[in-house]
């Protein structure tokens, strides 16, 4: 029963500053415009050390990631680098999906978790569904914006090719085009 839990939990990526008041924003309206409960979630949170890398704010911003979901875990970067986070993330996965939110992001309408899942694996050469979405068309490349993504492409095309030094969204573009995949 509880391994079923967990597999039906749903995962999310965040790469953020350390920032507290930056995150709390996010996941406010991530909490307020999703059809799921937030709190039940699994979050992979990567802290990127600006403005700084003050043990204290890192403390403050795993506080805000706490009070929104009950399962987090984090991994403070040494440099500026969200790929490197990404990357982290990525490996960390169990499901078969998850949500990419960037800090700093926020939704502003609300969300449907299960038919975004629908469209995603309703078809092959999609990988993402983007909240960008308008739920009737795809998007001929890949966007990382808020979106929910497969989590096997991520893992067997994005960790292989991907690097740490270049954005994410050039890299999920770029993977995307060449894979013949679109969101």
């Amino acid at each position: 029963k509880t391994n079923l839990k967990i597999l039906l939990q749903m995962e999310i990526i965040i790469c953020t500053i350390n920032h507290p008041k930056y995150l709390e924003d996010t996941l406010y309206t991530f909490k307020n415009n999703i059809n799921i409960d937030l709190y039940d979630c699994r979050l992979l949170i990567n802290i990127d050390p600006f403005p700084n890398n003050n043990t204290e704010t890192v403390n403050e911003v795993l506080e805000i990631a706490e009070k929104y979901c009950k399962d987090v875990e984090y991994r403070v970067g040494d440099k500026f680098t969200a790929a490197a986070g990404l990357r982290w993330g990525i490996n960390l996965l169990k499901n078969d999906y998850f949500f990419i939110l960037g800090g700093g992001k926020t939704l502003i309408k609300m969300i449907d978790i299960s038919y975004m899942k629908e469209k995603l694996f309703s078809d092959d050469k999609v990988v993402q569904i983007a909240t960008l979405n308008n739920n009737d068309k795809y998007f001929n490349y890949l966007l990382l914006i808020p979106c929910l993504c497969k989590t096997s492409w991520f893992k067997n095309i994005y960790l292989k090719y991907s690097v740490d030094h270049l954005e994410i969204e050039y890299q999920v573009r770029e993977l995307g085009i060449l894979d013949n995949k679109k969101c």
